[in-house]
């Protein structure tokens, strides 16, 4: 199990770090320090060593013939020799990857020696300078999973359940992107659209063609809804769990009005008017939502605009089925497709 904590919201500061060892397998170091509460070294979900104070010399440890050794931060400000967040960790000697988040690229390992260091099998949200947009969650089988949406410096990151997924950078010219990414333990596939309009970006994210709320909408409060209120997206995911999930849990249902996410838009990455409009993008007005449209649209079905387009995923590629002016025009083609590329026997 991993470490979830939500750094940015407490006091403290946190780190991870995930890597592999060739005869146990894969472990994780979590450290946590809180002026009030001290040091705190976990490892694989055990304690390990505590502290009241922030040590400044390194903090050497065993664990089942596994040596580490975590390297405090020697330079820099005040404030970072005071936190965890530029910490190091050595394995048997070898120091373990850190994520770098470089433009799209999550590894940069050309600087460091070949034989010098130790891969990273995850990176964790802890570990990262994380500023979140957008928090969504939903049911894969019998398991809750969290999507945490980052966004800063033209570069947009998915992690999924505290882990990094997915990176994607874009450019300041574009005000569209879609991201299409998978959860291969659940069979599930994913669509994130991001769109500028108006001086903000929107989001909308459809796992196997179910649209997800937000929780958290980048602003004020989002408390997770009760397990619940969740949507169903891939009851296959657990074969024992298959006869106990509803007919209803299997459709988009809306949730209660007291956890209706606020205002969606707000999200101060530095990217504002000013910034777009200075890279010559145009920007939108936002087009209200069309008198009578349902909550939530049906399957393989998005509003762009004032149109409804329609496209559906054969043999891992998505096919545009075209932009008609109603839901329900979308929603036959949609479902005509299906008929013609999914029957039994189709090429």
């Amino acid at each position: 199990q991993g470490f979830i904590f939500g750094a940015s919201a407490m006091s403290q500061s946190s780190k991870d770090w995930h890597f592999l060892i060739p005869s146990t397998g894969e472990h994780a170091v979590h450290v946590a320090y809180d002026k009030k509460d001290g040091l705190t070294v976990f490892v694989d979900d055990n304690v390990e060593y505590f502290a009241q104070q922030l040590p400044a010399a390194p903090v050497q440890l065993t664990v089942e013939d596994t040596k580490l050794e975590l390297k405090p931060a020697t330079s820099g400000s005040k404030a970072s020799r005071s936190s965890v967040a530029e910490w190091s960790l050595l394995v048997n000697g070898l120091l373990v990857e850190e994520y770098t988040g470089t433009g799209g690229a999550v590894r940069d390992l050309r600087k460091m020696q070949d034989g010098s260091y130790a891969i990273a099998t995850a990176f964790s949200g802890n570990s990262m300078k994380l500023h979140v947009v957008r928090r969504y969650r939903f049911l894969c089988g019998a398991r809750v999973r969290e999507m945490t949406l980052g966004h800063s410096d033209w570069v947009w990151k998915i992690l999924i359940d505290n882990r990094l997924h997915t990176q994607v950078s874009h450019k300041s010219s574009e005000n569209s992107k879609e991201v299409y990414f998978s959860l291969q333990e659940s069979a599930s596939e994913c669509l994130l659209q991001c769109q500028w309009r108006g001086g903000r970006w929107f989001y909308t994210l459809q796992v196997n063609s179910i649209t997800i709320p937000a929780y958290y909408p980048g602003d004020g409060d989002g408390a997770p809804p009760p397990r619940e209120a969740l949507l169903q997206v891939a009851p296959w995911a657990d074969p024992d769990n298959l006869d106990e999930v509803p007919v209803a849990d299997l459709l988009p249902a809306p949730l209660p009005a007291d956890m209706a996410p606020a205002d969606p838009d707000a999200e101060n990455t530095g990217e504002d008017d000013a910034t777009k409009g200075a890279a010559g993008v145009a920007e939108t007005e936002e087009v209200p939502v069309p008198e009578g449209e349902p909550e939530f649209l049906p399957r393989g079905v998005e509003r762009i605009g004032e149109m409804y387009s329609a496209k559906i995923k054969v043999a891992g590629k998505y096919i545009a089925l075209g932009e008609f002016p109603t839901v329900e025009e979308a929603s036959e083609a949609y479902e005509a497709a299906v008929q013609k590329y999914r029957k039994p026997g189709a090429k």
